[in-house]
């Protein structure tokens, strides 16, 4: 009999996942490469018709969260009106898409 090892799915493979369901709805997405600055999220996401606001993510495996000079990028663009959210999976980025969703109603 094979085992099968419950191992967490690689960061890569949500991001990329999630940024292609992105695209396919029709939104506009950034893979971010920035030489010489670091700390910079991994992408940036616009969707007008959602309702909501352009905005920056990280995204971060299961377990993992941003190094010290990500947060102070985080909070440098946080501090210009951005809006930075950090996502371990596909399901944390739609439940962050969900409530900016909710808070533009409001």
């Amino acid at each position: 009999m094979r085992r099968i090892r419950n191992q967490p799915r690689k960061e890569s493979v949500d991001e990329r996942e999630t940024s292609s369901e992105w695209r396919k709805l029709g939104y506009v997405e950034l893979k971010i490469m920035v030489c010489n600055h670091d700390g910079w999220p991994d992408r940036w996401y616009k969707a007008q018709g959602l309702g909501i606001p352009a905005f920056w993510c990280e995204w971060k495996a299961e377990g993992k969260e941003p190094e010290p000079h990500q947060l102070l990028r985080h909070e440098e663009l946080r501090a210009q009106g951005e809006i930075v959210i950090v996502a371990h999976s596909r399901r944390e980025f739609w439940q962050e898409v969900r409530k900016m969703q909710a808070a533009a109603r409001l």
